[in-house]
C-alpha cells in the first residue's frame, strides 16, 4: 500500500473515533476520500466493472433469496412453538385437574 493511502486510513480511523483533525489533516483526508470515490467508480464502470458489478448484484439477489428462504423457515418454527406451547397450557390443565379430582 502507498504512503498515502496508509495516510489517508490513518485520518480515516482518527475522524471516524471523533478525534480533531487540523485543516491540513482534513483537507489530506477529503482528498483521500475523493480517490477512493473516484477507485471505486472505476472499478464498477471501467472495463470488467460491469461484470463485476453484475456478479455482484446476483451475490446479493442469491443472499436475499436464502435470507426470504430462513426467514420463512424461522417463521414456520414459531408457529409449531406456539402451536406446542398451547399444547403443553392444555396437557397441564388437565393433569391438574385430574390430580384435583383424585381423592387423597
Amino acid at each position: 500500500m502507498t504512503e498515502p493511502h496508509q495516510d489517508g486510513l490513518y485520518l480515516h480511523d482518527r475522524a471516524t473515533r471523533g478525534e480533531p483533525l487540523s485543516a491540513a489533516e482534513q483537507a489530506r483526508l477529503h482528498r483521500w476520500y475523493g480517490e477512493q470515490d473516484r477507485a471505486e467508480v472505476e472499478s464498477l464502470t471501467g472495463p470488467g466493472g460491469a461484470r463485476q458489478s453484475d456478479g455482484l448484484q446476483s451475490e446479493i439477489d442469491a443472499t436475499l433469496t436464502r435470507i426470504l428462504a430462513e426467514t420463512r423457515r424461522i417463521r414456520a418454527l414459531e408457529e409449531q412453538n406456539a402451536r406446542l406451547r398451547r399444547e403443553l397450557s392444555t396437557l397441564r390443565r388437565r393433569v391438574a385437574q385430574h390430580s384435583s379430582q383424585q381423592p387423597v
